[in-house]
């Protein structure tokens, strides 16, 4: 087996994401695949950097190190990107921009030496290109020893395939570092050590394919309207795009996002046959009945009571029809 070769198709087949990406989709614990635009390897997109964290619950964090704050301090992928992109312009200031002003004894020193007006410009070229070029994928893994052994595997897994080398455009050709230019990966640590054996891969396999499969959502709404031959289009539950369907007597209305419980679908849907029906359906296959607009109301022959139920009734519809205004359902 070619485990590199099964790795990048096993992980070209999990949901990417890109900059700006959704916090709720990023787990709390795991471990990150970057990708770049035009980087091949293995006929799919090759990755060209894994990564991981020590602190608990810190891979949200790790991952806005990289994308969203401007401090290549902060961020070891920035510094290098920023490295390359220096080197491949000969500027001088790449002798500033490797000044770790982290520290206060490091800024006590540096400080004074660092055209800070040119540091913000790298800094926000360098947000450019990793927001532009870069997308992910992660893995979750919850327990730090196990995180941290499946990061080292992978490097050196990729690290150690020929398959895996850059492109001849690739940024990183340009690194001032032999390591990076030599791999393929934006890493200079846990390169050419003790790749995947069969066995490590097919364990981490076992963990990709029980995360959350977005496709249950299509299962579950498909069956509701199998009756009527209605499907859930692909192409809008790949892009997660919010769309409506007319067919068979049916108005469907729907949309993608997500929570604390992971991503899910909300669809409206209206039958001149039937109650109107509001749900809620999640990756994991589980689901929720939202509020729907009523079509009778309880009645009484007291008047005083009948009122009641009227104001009720009316408060009830009221309320979803605010709630489907906010969600952009007409």
């Amino acid at each position: 087996m070619d485990v590199c070769h099964e790795l990048h198709h096993l992980l070209n087949d999990q949901r990417r994401h890109c900059f700006p990406f959704e916090e709720n989709l990023i787990p709390k614990n795991g471990i990150y695949f970057l990708y770049e635009k035009g980087e091949y390897g293995h006929g799919t997109d090759r990755i060209v950097r894994v990564g991981t964290h020590t602190g608990e619950s810190q891979l949200r964090s790790r991952l806005k190190q990289h994308f969203l704050k401007e401090n290549k301090d902060w961020s070891i992928f920035r510094k290098n990107i920023g490295r390359a992109y220096l080197n491949a312009k000969k500027d001088p200031f790449l002798e500033q921009w490797e000044y770790d002003l982290t520290s206060r004894k490091n800024r006590e020193k540096y400080l004074d030496l660092v055209d800070l007006k040119k540091l913000q410009e790298v800094e926000a070229i360098v947000s450019g290109y990793i927001r532009d070029h870069f997308s992910f994928v992660v893995v979750e893994v919850a327990n730090r020893e196990i995180r941290l052994r499946y990061e080292s595997r992978l490097i050196s897994t990729v690290s150690l395939c020929k398959a895996c080398s850059g492109s001849n455009s690739w940024l990183g050709l340009n690194s001032p570092k032999n390591k990076i230019r030599e791999s393929g990966l934006w890493l200079v640590n846990e390169l050419y050590k003790t790749p995947f054996s069969v066995e490590e891969y097919e364990e981490f396999k076992d963990l990709v394919e029980i995360m959350p499969d977005i496709s249950t959502i299509k299962k579950k709404f498909d069956q509701s309207f199998l009756a009527f031959g209605i499907e859930l289009p692909c192409e809008d539950l790949a892009n997660r795009h919010r769309g409506e369907i007319s067919e068979q007597g049916w108005h469907i209305q729907y949309l993608f996002g997500s929570d604390d419980r992971g991503e899910y679908m909300d669809y409206y849907s209206m039958h001149r046959m039937t109650n109107d029906g509001h749900t809620r359906l999640y990756a994991d296959g589980h689901s929720e009945s939202l509020p729907a607009f009523l079509d009778f109301r309880r009645c009484s022959e007291d008047p005083v009571e009948d009122t009641k139920f009227e104001a009720e009734f009316k408060k009830a519809n009221h309320h979803v029809a605010k709630l489907l205004e906010a969600k952009g359902f007409s």
